[in-house]
């Protein structure tokens, strides 16, 4: 993936879409690659259920996003807090209106794999693509006993 700001950003990468809708713009999987990664991870569910299958395999998936986006756990300087643009792979089921901004909802595999994840256990669960810690900028949550870590 070519990096931000070079003279290559923007330009067209197999498997990926451009988004230049928002600020900033980014890269993000295409509709045919996501088919394929939900179609496998409802297999999974299918296969192996919710909570013995995708608990396992969602790592794999928020894994594999991340590396190859560039897109997990970081510190904004700006807004003071950790954010983790690879959580939404972790999260729970969203409703109709969360996942059209959701990369749940940029296909009707996606739509199809969201409906099979459990329910929010607490309104505030949600497929908000940002999720913010707070906390010292130089621990990284990741390293937080867990007693510390902020829920939801």
């Amino acid at each position: 993936m070519p990096a931000p700001g070079s003279t290559q950003w923007g330009t067209v990468v197999p498997g990926l879409d451009f988004i230049h809708t928002t600020t900033p713009h980014y890269y993000d999987w295409n509709t045919e690659y996501l088919t394929r990664v939900f179609t496998a991870a409802r297999g999974v569910i299918q296969k192996r259920g919710l909570y013995e299958g995708w608990a396992e395999a969602r790592w794999e998936v928020y894994d594999k996003y991340y590396q190859s986006l560039l897109v997990g756990l970081h510190y904004d300087r700006s807004e003071k807090a950790w954010f983790d643009d690879a959580v939404g792979w972790l999260d729970a089921q969203g409703s109709a209106e969360e996942i059209q901004e959701h990369i749940f909802g940029r296909c009707t595999a996606g739509i199809a794999f969201n409906k099979l994840l459990p329910e929010p256990s607490s309104p505030t669960t949600s497929l908000s693509a940002r999720h913010p810690f707070q906390g010292d900028p130089s621990v990284s949550p990741a390293s937080r006993p867990s007693a510390a870590r902020p829920s939801g």
